[in-house]
């Protein structure tokens, strides 16, 4: 049986999550979610986010957004993050140089990777070309929306690919980025220097919510919500009030990832977890016990990565998301869709499991 927010928002709604039609509509506005990834680096912490949504079919297009600054040095290795949307299709390369990975990204219905040689494919979804990355494809991270997703150069300039549709892909410019993570359609970019700036749908304040002066370098957007990492570890979220993902922990904290409707963090000292916001009955703001060293979450559900490198996940569990999660401790690497995760194993191959509509989990 729907929850009365459920019903509201498939009334209103022009995205579609997984197997259900969700929008904010009335209330909040039309969004959905996403996040960033980058080859991992454990000098500095890892964020993670996902989308719902996608399958928009105007705007599709390539955008490459120079910084305006030349000769800037490049970004620096890290996450490996994104969450997007969108239907069918296989995308990104036809000859794959290898299986093996060393970053994820998750989106609604379609996931990306970074090989070991730097260069990027997509697989899942395409209906809008979000799974066809241009050329050259080599990214330092990348990072998939509803209906696009963004690459980072390593001279800190921001490709996207996909649907423009609320101007998602279109950074503004005069910037060389560090980092950046893509929501269903806002994205958030952090420049060298620390300043946080966000583009694209601004109908929940996600965009001109944005702590422009926050120094930060871990940065995550959801469905309508962002959230940052202040250097002292403390969270700032921003974007739709309904969701109540902008009331976030006290506390120092080095992970986090936003959801549909909720966001979890990693604590600084103690590895444990918090999460935060609304839950339609899923339990997704429901935390496990225990350590962790990595985390994500997809629209209604989260994944997380213990110290034993054992996966865990707990939420929406519709399409055997949270279930069907693999009990090896061999896990290093996760990535959180809409209704599906993948995750990079010790001998840096990928598994995924969840919803498969559309090939999101027919890894290369």
């Amino acid at each position: 049986m729907k929850t009365p927010q459920e019903t509201v928002w498939q009334r209103h709604s022009h995205l579609r999550y997984g197997g259900a039609l969700v929008c904010f509509a009335t209330l909040i506005g039309c969004a959905s979610q996403a996040n960033e990834t980058t080859p991992d680096d454990d000098s500095e912490p890892t964020v993670s986010s996902s989308t719902a949504g996608g399958g928009q079919t105007s705007g599709s297009s390539v955008v490459s957004a120079t910084s305006g600054i030349g000769g800037a040095g490049g970004a620096p290795g890290g996450e490996a993050g994104g969450a997007g949307g969108g239907h069918q299709g296989t995308g990104g390369q036809d000859n794959p140089v290898d299986t093996y990975f060393q970053a994820l990204t998750a989106g609604n219905t379609h996931s990306c990777g970074i090989r070991f040689d730097g260069s990027t494919t997509c697989w899942g979804n395409n209906d809008v070309q979000q799974s066809a990355v241009p050329m050259p494809n080599t990214y330092a991270k990348i990072s998939a929306g509803a209906g696009s997703t963004c690459g980072l150069t390593t001279n800190g300039d921001i490709e996207c690919w996909g649907t423009n549709t609320f101007g998602q892909m279109t950074p503004p410019p005069g910037y060389t980025w560090a980092r950046m993570s893509a929501g269903a359609t806002h994205t958030c970019g952090i420049a060298q220097g620390g300043g946080i700036h966000c583009w694209g749908d601004d109908s929940t304040g996600a965009v001109s919510g944005a702590p422009k002066q926050l120094v930060s370098k871990i940065i995550a957007s959801g469905v309508a919500n962002s959230c940052a990492i202040d250097k002292d570890g403390s969270l700032h979220c921003w974007g739709s009030a309904t969701t109540m993902v902008n009331d976030p922990p006290a506390g120092a904290f080095t992970h986090v990832a936003v959801g549909g409707f909720h966001a979890c963090a990693i604590a600084m000292k103690v590895k444990t977890i918090s999460c935060w916001g609304s839950d339609p009955g899923w339990g997704s703001t429901i935390a496990p016990a225990g350590t962790f060293t990595k985390i994500d979450a997809g629209f209604g559900h989260s994944c997380a990565v213990r110290s034993d490198n054992a996966m865990i996940c707990w939420g929406n569990d519709d399409e055997k998301q949270v279930s069907n999660a693999p009990t090896t401790l061999d896990l290093w690497e996760l990535a959180s869709g809409g209704a599906h995760n993948c995750a990079v194993k010790n001998n840096s191959q990928v598994v995924c499991w969840g919803m498969n509509d559309k090939g999101q989990t027919n890894s290369p």
